[in-house]
């Protein structure tokens, strides 16, 4: 399904944007770090902020795009709370793509002091479709798709907060729910931004119905301290699959 050349994109690209259905089915884009293994195409979500990771396991027909490459694939959610796998499969990607991470690693004792950065929640993604040269993700409309995945695709930058955004036809699709979601990085990733506007595609056009709500968007976190939500991670993740190192 994913030939060598969209794997090497996936592997490269720092950052790109996920999709899948929040608590009461709406549509949820966030700003995720792609990570490849083999032939393999996975994400993760830390324990400190894992409730996308319960949600996706609830709804698991999601969309990823990222390094120019449309992915909609039906995920496996696994619970790693030590970050075992973690450390061994990924961590060195994620050193390189997400630079202020390694301050973590400069700390004695790292692993226990931040568990709640290393613990994580594996998602493997199982591909469905996929599409090369898809374009680039920084600006997106997020509608439904077909067979029960959302839609991501790309579309020029806009001001949804000034007045309705004109869609192409061939992107627009049927009327219905959407989001317009932007996430931009710096170089040296220090700067995270992302804001997502909610609304409905009506008339070929988007239609914002909200102001931007980041990506708490659709529920996609906000509890307490790190810790705490580390600790209500593991006691959500206790009769999850595993994955081992």
């Amino acid at each position: 399904m994913l030939d060598q050349e969209m794997l090497r994109a996936m592997y490269d690209a720092p950052a790109g944007v996920l999709a899948y259905h929040g608590s009461r089915g709406q549509l949820v884009p966030v700003a995720v770090t792609p990570y490849v293994l083999g032939e393999d195409v996975y994400i993760t979500a830390t324990l400190a902020y894992s409730r996308k990771a319960g949600l996706i396991r609830q709804s698991p027909k999601i969309a990823l795009l990222a390094g120019g490459v449309y992915l909609l694939a039906d995920a496996h959610v696994y619970a790693d709370v030590k970050g075992d796998f973690f450390v061994e499969h990924i961590l060195e990607q994620e050193m390189r793509k997400y630079p202020p991470a390694r301050t973590f690693q400069q700390i004695p004792n790292h692993r226990r002091l931040f568990d709640w950065f290393f613990g994580r929640a594996i998602i493997k993604l199982e591909p469905a479709a996929a599409e090369a040269d898809a374009g680039d993700d920084a600006w997106t409309l997020v509608t439904e798709g077909e067979d029960g995945y959302p839609s991501i695709r790309p579309i020029a930058e806009a001001d949804p907060e000034g007045g309705d955004v004109s869609i192409p036809p061939e992107i627009a699709g049927a009327p219905g729910p959407a989001v317009v979601f932007l996430h931009e990085e710096s170089e040296d990733m220090s700067e995270l931004t992302s804001k997502a506007f909610r609304g409905e595609i009506r008339g070929g056009a988007f239609v914002r119905s909200e102001r931007p709500a980041g990506t708490q968007v659709g529920g996609a976190g906000g509890q307490s301290s790190p810790t705490d939500n580390a600790e209500k991670a593991r006691e959500a993740m206790k009769d999850w699959p595993v994955l081992k190192p």
